[in-house]
């Protein structure tokens, strides 16, 4: 009886581990050989197309695409395709190839109906979700409203990696000076070239200007030469023609005198006579000397006077100096359109840095409270990397 006893505790003991060996694998051939049996027989293939066919072939409904009632019926045929896949596959298998279809559809509806309002009030109380890394530069479109922990946790927030983050704040960055100074940039550009045109036309205008006034001054000095030679010809003339008629006298009282020596008692002057008339004459040559000395003097004089009137002076210099107003005035403008971004690089530099240090950020417990703990500030792909110790 023992024996017997013992003999069937063996075989019962042996069949339970061929069963737990073996089990598994013969119910998988068992499985695979009717699979493979449906497949070649088309029989799987018949009752999927039909399956997928109630979807097509379910009444239409021009407002939500198919009726209640063909909604019922594409149910029924996926149960009817469970039930009959069953006959080759395992009820697992047959429930997870057509229902989970259906199960699509109804998690989806769910999702923006049910799922939705769960979803509504969970993120109006606990909203948690990041933005997209495709709108990281979005971001940074309000630069001057948000700080740079704000703009630093949006960045680290997005998810990608460290040069894609340095990219999209890069864009991002560009494109808020781009939308901020467009406009400002279009009117610099156009009080820039109303400056140059004033440059241009200042300097043609004086050009012309002083060309114009060179020559009136180069006609007024030929004038006033020609006025003072002619005066001063005139007056050497006159002085000359004076000069002349004395030497004439004086040849003639010479003569008078020298006929008068030769012949006493025919004598037409006398001595004293001769040399009175000389006298006179002298006198009267140095009253001349004098006299055109002091003409000429007196018009020399003049000349430079009037040479000194003619130059280029007080009215280019008031026309340079409405210009020079104007000029002043467009620069004004301009420099005024200035913006000073500068201290933009460090705010941008501050965000590379705190993206980076959130990235190699490692946590501790300390007195039962989590911290967070930055150890390296800066990123192995900025430019300013420095090594930890």
């Amino acid at each position: 009886m023992a024996e017997a006893t013992g003999g069937l505790s063996i075989g019962s003991i042996l069949f339970n581990i061929s069963r737990d060996l073996f089990g598994h694998t013969v119910e998988a051939v068992g499985i695979y050989l009717k699979t493979e049996l449906g497949v070649r027989a088309t029989y799987l293939r018949a009752i999927t197309a039909e399956a997928l066919d109630s979807i097509t072939d379910a009444e239409a409904d021009d407002n939500t695409g198919s009726t209640p009632g063909g909604l019922l019926r594409v149910f029924e045929a996926f149960m009817l395709a469970v039930a009959k896949a069953s006959i080759f596959l395992t009820p697992e298998i047959a429930e997870e190839l057509y229902t989970e279809m259906v199960q699509e559809g109804f998690s989806n509806a769910i999702q923006t109906s049910i799922g939705g309002s769960l979803q509504t009030i969970l993120n109006v109380f606990r909203g948690g979700f990041p933005i997209n890394p495709d709108e990281i530069d979005d971001s940074f479109l309000g630069f001057d409203d948000l700080d740079s922990n704000t703009l630093a946790l949006i960045s680290a927030g997005a998810g990608a990696n460290l040069p894609v983050t340095y990219f999209r704040i890069k864009r991002g960055y560009d494109r808020f000076i781009e939308d901020k100074y467009s406009a400002v940039r279009g009117q610099l550009s156009s009080i820039l070239d109303d400056m140059n045109d004033i440059n241009m036309w200042r300097i043609r205008r004086l050009l012309s200007y002083a060309s114009r006034r060179f020559d009136d001054c180069v006609d007024i000095y030929y004038d006033i030469a020609n006025r003072y030679l002619a005066i001063c010809n005139h007056v050497i003339e006159r002085a000359l023609t004076r000069v002349q008629e004395i030497a004439n006298q004086v040849e003639t009282v010479y003569r008078w005198w020298q006929y008068s020596v030769a012949h006493p008692d025919k004598a037409i002057i006398s001595e004293d006579e001769a040399l009175r008339l000389f006298d006179e004459a002298e006198i009267e040559l140095e009253a001349i000397d004098d006299r055109v000395s002091w003409i000429l003097t007196v018009l020399t004089g003049k000349f430079e006077d009037a040479v000194e009137t003619y130059k280029l002076d007080s009215a280019i210099l008031a026309y340079e100096s409405v210009l020079d107003v104007v000029f002043e005035k467009l620069k004004a403008m301009a420099e005024a359109g200035w913006v000073d971004r500068s201290g933009d690089v460090d705010k941008l530099e501050s965000v590379f840095k705190k993206v980076t240090g959130y990235r190699h950020a490692t946590g501790r417990v300390v007195g039962g409270r989590w911290e967070t703990e930055f150890r390296h500030p800066l990123g192995r792909t900025y430019k300013d990397m420095k090594k930890p110790k």
